[in-house]
């Protein structure tokens, strides 16, 4: 069971590896500050926060690097903008080679993450060493950021929280990509995402599960943004 505090158990060198958190934006000026304060209220340390703009058209790059430069507290924070649009796998694609963390947490620049996100899946990851990722689960918040719904991870039978390719083959699970985090062996093993494909939602899933195993988990880290555009 998890502990009410994640992260509590937490306490040594070897549980708390170097993560990054890699918020990803792209026209999200209406959304882009409530996304970046989520990612400044971690309470993991050590943590370097990634700010990344897909050369947008309107002002989230702005609103980003007001938010970055106003920043006082204890993570490593970054901005960074591409100088053309490239998209959602080559923008990963771009981030992950800028960042040295150990364990990547991948945010949209429309979501809001709770402050004890990266704590719950590193501790996930830390009690499952088998496992290349962890999926947790959301509360779905329409435009105006009212609650409308939920997504979560889970299992349809069998073996609790642990999922693996077979399930996948075998569709005996539900999960949910908005809220992952994965080991840095999920891209250095297969080398980059392919530039064209439009999600890095189901190559991630795949990669993962062909390292090991993914943890699911319905305990809820982001609200999950559902809107027009």
């Amino acid at each position: 069971t998890m502990s009410d505090t994640p992260g509590e158990m937490l306490d040594n060198a070897t549980d708390r590896p170097l993560v990054t958190f890699a918020l990803f934006a792209y026209n999200q000026e209406q959304y882009i500050r409530e996304a970046v304060e989520g990612a400044f209220a971690q309470t993991y340390e050590p943590l370097e926060i990634i700010l990344s703009d897909d050369c947008s058209s309107d002002q989230t790059f702005e609103f980003m690097q007001e938010m970055a430069d106003a920043y006082d507290g204890p993570h490593e924070v970054r901005v960074r903008q591409n100088e053309v649009n490239l998209g959602l796998a080559g923008h990963v694609n771009t981030v992950v080679q800028h960042s040295i963390g150990e364990i990547l947490l991948l945010a949209a620049g429309d979501d809001v993450s709770f402050s004890d996100r990266t704590c719950i899946s590193v501790d996930l990851l830390n009690k499952n060493t088998n496992a290349a990722a962890t999926l947790l689960s959301a509360d779905v918040i329409d435009g105006t950021g009212i609650t409308i719904g939920e997504r979560l991870s889970k299992t349809r039978k069998g073996r609790g929280n642990i999922q693996t390719i077979d399930d996948l083959l075998s569709w005996n699970h539900v999960t949910f990509g908005a809220a992952r985090a994965v080991r840095r062996e999920v891209f250095t093993k297969f080398g980059p995402l392919n530039d064209s494909c439009p999600t890095e939602d189901t190559p991630l899933l795949l990669r993962s599960l062909i390292l090991g195993t993914n943890v699911i988990s319905q305990l809820k880290a982001i609200k999950y943004r559902r809107h027009d555009s």
